[in-house]
């Protein structure tokens, strides 16, 4: 994306995609692939079931939803720079509150107030404020700014589990809690500084009939469903596996080698974010959807079968292929079958059933490991839920019939 004559390769283009990356390096590397970090450090060191600790994620992930709408209605106001102030906040006390916890009805606060953070800088976030600077690029926009996920996966767990090898957990919550403010409230002033998309300028000078808004009408399209759903069931196994990593292969592996799957998984993650961003000009999105709940359900079944250190890194890696995916294709599939106009809200309202999915999936997983006394048949769950969810995606409403 060099700056040449393409109205679409400005430097503030270039900028909003830069703080894009950087956002999602935090965000997934804090949050999302951390999670498992955290997960398995208070167990180890307060004794509490994986169940509660899951529950109490699950919840965080739900009343996020809340803020994901929130968020939605901020950005479409030209507020961008006040979610990221927010977000980053939010993320970083709850972060450096995690090492001060001493009962578990704390979990219930902290991991809310995480997940409220989240959504702010991931890909809610990141996709509304693209949709405002790119039309014809936005797909690989977003894809190029949704890498720093990976980054943010391969390096943060890693650096997090030996800092808190060598400081302890609360110095290391402390530490990324102030690196997460420390290089997230600057990027908050240049968000700001860089003011309004060039798409949302258009948007608003050309086409004033696109303001009206019809939630029933879309509550009652069958796309609209569709991709909810189906985006809802694959974010329920992806997040359910994640969020349990750490504990689940520390099993074989010990807790600094199942970190490493960590990095491998995100490291896959970029390449598959990247394959999927060049295909998705290629080739109906319904089907590259569905291909990743396919690839990622087989990545299960290695982890399943697995019975060597090689075996389990192998699976980490092909689990790890769509996870990008995954989180990219709803924004793709949303902007496709509704377009630009609203795309905050719209996003926002199927966030609903996406956020479930990533809030169910971690407590329902925690909850069958503590009554199986292990992941094994966890694990056949999430593959389950990938194959209906590759199902539910490909699904299409027949049309009409006409009668003479």
């Amino acid at each position: 994306m060099r700056a040449t004559g393409d109205p679409e390769s400005t430097g503030r283009h270039i900028a909003i995609t830069a703080i894009g990356f950087y956002s999602a390096t935090v965000a997934w590397g804090v949050t999302f692939y951390g999670l498992s970090v955290y997960l398995a450090a208070l167990g180890d060191l307060h004794g509490w079931p994986a169940s509660w600790i899951s529950s109490a994620v699950s919840l965080g992930w739900i009343v996020g939803i809340a803020a994901t709408m929130f968020y939605a209605r901020l950005i479409e106001a030209g507020r961008g720079a006040l979610v990221v102030t927010l977000g980053t906040l939010a993320t970083a006390v709850a972060v450096t509150a995690l090492g001060h916890l001493t009962a578990p009805w704390q979990l219930f606060l902290v991991f809310p107030l995480m997940a409220c953070g989240y959504p702010a800088l991931a890909a809610p976030a990141i996709s509304a404020l693209l949709a405002d600077w790119f039309q014809r690029r936005y797909g690989l926009a977003l894809a190029l700014a949704l890498s720093g996920a990976s980054l943010g996966g391969a390096v943060l767990p890693p650096v997090m589990v030996w800092a808190m090898e060598r400081w302890g957990f609360a110095v290391m919550a402390a530490g990324v809690g102030v690196f997460v403010a420390g290089t997230m409230l600057p990027l908050a002033v240049v968000v700001h500084a860089l003011g309004e998309g060039s798409v949302r300028r258009a948007r608003a000078a050309s086409d004033a009939a696109a303001e009206d808004w019809d939630r029933a009408r879309l509550f009652r399209d069958f796309a609209f469903w569709r991709i909810a759903v189906a985006c809802g069931l694959a974010l329920f196994a992806q997040v359910g596996f994640l969020a349990h990593q750490v504990p689940l292969l520390a099993v074989e592996l010990g807790v600094q080698t199942a970190a490493l799957t960590v990095s491998a998984t995100a490291l896959a993650a970029g390449v598959g974010r990247l394959l999927v961003g060049w295909l998705a000009d290629r080739m109906s999105l319904a089907w590259l959807t569905a291909a990743c709940h396919l690839v990622q359900l087989a990545g299960f079944l290695i982890v399943l079968e697995a019975t060597s250190e090689a075996a389990l890194f192998l699976g980490a890696a092909v689990i790890g292929l769509p996870v990008g995916a995954i989180v990219m294709l709803p924004a793709l599939l949303l902007r496709e079958a509704f377009g630009a106009h609203h795309y905050g809200r719209i996003y926002a309202l199927a966030n609903i059933g996406m956020a479930l999915g990533i809030g169910v999936g971690p407590g329902v997983v925690g909850w069958m490991r503590d009554l199986a006394g292990g992941y094994g048949p966890a694990l056949w769950l999430l593959a389950a839920v990938h194959l209906a969810a590759a199902i539910t995606i490909l699904c299409r409403r027949a049309p009409p019939r006409t009668h003479p």
